[in-house]
């Protein structure tokens, strides 16, 4: 299949930072994660905005927008199934954990989480 502008949406906005709700009835994570699968959003993204993307079986992964330049939308996919995959998007540990901590605020002030 191919991305769909109404199955995302945005969870919180802040300070120019966006945390975004992909929900894809149809695409498994491989698909969801191949390159260009969000160009159709590249009026919508930002570098530095996170996207939480729930596939077709319902399994959850933070992926990151990378780059967004000429219609082109990099989103940073890190699989947790297995080690052997690795983020090289040059994150240092600091950074991953600043970023999850986001995260979790901005799912407690939309009140998805408790806190």
């Amino acid at each position: 299949m191919a991305y769909t502008s109404t199955d995302l949406s945005v969870l919180a906005y802040a300070n120019g930072y966006t945390l975004w709700h992909y929900k894809s009835s149809a695409d498994a994570q491989a698909t969801i994660a191949a390159a260009n699968y969000f160009n159709g959003a590249t009026d919508m993204v930002r570098v530095g905005d996170t996207v939480l993307v729930q596939d077709s079986g319902n399994d959850i992964t933070v992926m990151r927008v990378s780059a967004n330049s000429g219609g082109v939308v990099t989103l940073v996919y890190t699989p947790t199934q297995s080690a052997a995959n690795v983020d090289t998007s040059g994150a240092t540990l600091t950074d991953l954990e600043t970023e999850v901590n986001e995260i979790k605020a901005a799912l407690r002030t939309a009140h998805i989480i408790a806190g």
